[in-house]
């Protein structure tokens, strides 16, 4: 027979369901639009408790955000504000 995991929250240490863990992973990937995975590997299993009291320091971050970039909502708002310049400036050549 093989190897039986031992399911532990790495943050609490107790005995999970399989069910109840995530596995909080890391990726070091090259940037760009075809970046490509160089490294991964599972920092921990975290359960879904530990999440919900806060104790993960990562789980918080606001998602799709990353160094030197600006988060995806201030980029949608910037390309929305785009389009209405481009159809005030439009309605005003035709005027």
């Amino acid at each position: 027979m093989g190897h039986q995991p031992d399911y532990r929250c790495s943050l609490c240490s107790k005995e999970r369901a399989r069910a109840d863990l995530l596995a909080k992973k890391v990726s070091f990937i090259t940037l760009g639009a075809r970046g490509k995975t160089v490294q991964s590997r599972t920092a921990g299993w975290i359960c879904v408790h530990c999440l919900a009291d806060g104790q993960d320091e990562h789980w918080n971050i606001e998602k799709y955000d990353s160094p030197g970039m600006r988060n995806a909502e201030e980029v949608a708002a910037e390309a929305a504000l785009k389009r209405r310049q481009k159809r005030t400036d439009e309605v005003e050549e035709t005027a």
